[in-house]
């Protein structure tokens, strides 16, 4: 499985809830937590519904990319031109609150963004909401152009 905030690889079969967490006791929970940034998601094996909004999706682990993701340049945020439309392919931040703080605002790998402006500070939209973020915090997003 891939975290889909940080892109880390782990096998959710050979991971334990954390003592503290207060779903573990829950014989119906279908959350699996990424051992490396402790982003929650919800467990595909567990879960009929996730494994059809998946299969509805098409964006099935391990699908081989479209033709249309092979279209645009991987580049970071900073370098896109306003008006210029992107989806994030990964988050390089090693910091787990940053990832925390971008995973709330909806930055995501596969979320589509739209550049606003670029001076005086980076301003782009993702989904309804803009977002401004200085320059170090952009040099840690890959996107993809369209």
């Amino acid at each position: 499985m891939r975290c889909p905030l940080c892109g880390y690889r782990f096998d959710p079969t050979k991971l334990a809830c954390p003592a503290a967490c207060q779903l573990a006791a829950l014989q119906g929970c279908h959350l699996v937590c990424c051992p490396n940034c402790g982003y929650q998601t919800v467990d595909e094996r567990k879960s009929g519904l996730a494994r059809l909004l998946r299969r509805v999706l098409r964006t099935t682990e391990g699908e081989e990319p479209t033709a249309e993701a092979d279209v645009g340049l991987v580049i970071e945020l900073h370098r896109l031109k306003p008006g210029q439309v992107a989806e994030i392919v990964e988050l390089r931040s090693r910091d787990p609150a940053r990832l925390d703080r971008l995973g709330a605002l909806g930055l995501v790998p596969g979320s589509r963004i739209v550049l606003q402006q670029v001076e005086p500070a980076l301003v782009f939209r993702v989904g309804e909401t803009e977002v401004s973020i200085d320059l170090a915090v952009a040099d840690e997003i890959l996107v993809r152009t369209r």
